[in-house]
């Protein structure tokens, strides 16, 4: 089993008025399309328990004054169902469970981040908070806007590396260069 880093080209705002203003007919599109868990099942029990986690979601976004809202369980599902359906891909990192340490320390803190000169570049594509909404279990997300993603693609300078790194950096480059030529925001899910 391995688990995946997912790019979406997508506007933050865009997110954050479907998630906080849930239109039926979205929602019950967005499960039918992209439900996944829970979620993927067209029984009613599911559609009842899909309905729940996105007013939880909404709930959350909505209540103002938080610093910070964790999302677990059918929430956190509920969130990136949601941004599968909204957003166009833009790529995706995989690895194997095994080196999912090495992937997030190695690969998206030392070295992406050195080579894009963003040291925080790890922790904005795995564990960022989305309008105060965070996980910190899986799924996980994050992303970059705009301007950040403009910025470290004109920064990225290349440096030596393992060769079994190179794979996942011309990926990553690949999936922002996209983005930026897309001057879109970018959001990530790390399932």
């Amino acid at each position: 089993m391995g688990y995946s880093l997912e790019f979406y080209s997508l506007a933050w705002d865009s997110l954050r008025i479907e998630l906080s203003q849930p239109r039926r007919g979205i929602l019950d599109d967005a499960r039918r399309v992209k439900g996944i868990g829970p979620f993927h099942s067209r029984s009613a029990e599911s559609a009842l328990q899909w309905r729940a986690a996105i007013a939880g979601v909404s709930r959350a976004l909505n209540s103002g004054g938080l610093d910070e809202f964790e999302l677990v369980g059918d929430k956190a599902l509920a969130f990136a169902v949601m941004v599968r359906y909204l957003g166009s891909s833009l790529g995706t990192l995989d690895h194997a469970s095994a080196s999912g340490k090495e992937f997030r320390d190695e690969f998206l803190d030392r070295i992406a981040g050195q080579c894009f000169q963003e040291p925080m570049l790890g922790t904005r594509l795995t564990e960022r908070a989305f309008y105060g909404l965070i996980s910190l279990e899986y799924p996980s997300w994050g992303g970059l806007t705009r301007e950040e993603t403009r910025r470290i693609v004109e920064s990225f300078r290349p440096t030596a590396i393992e060769a079994r790194y190179q794979v996942w950096l011309d990926e990553l480059r690949d999936i922002l260069d996209a983005a930026s030529e897309r001057d879109s925001d970018v959001m990530t899910l790390y399932m």
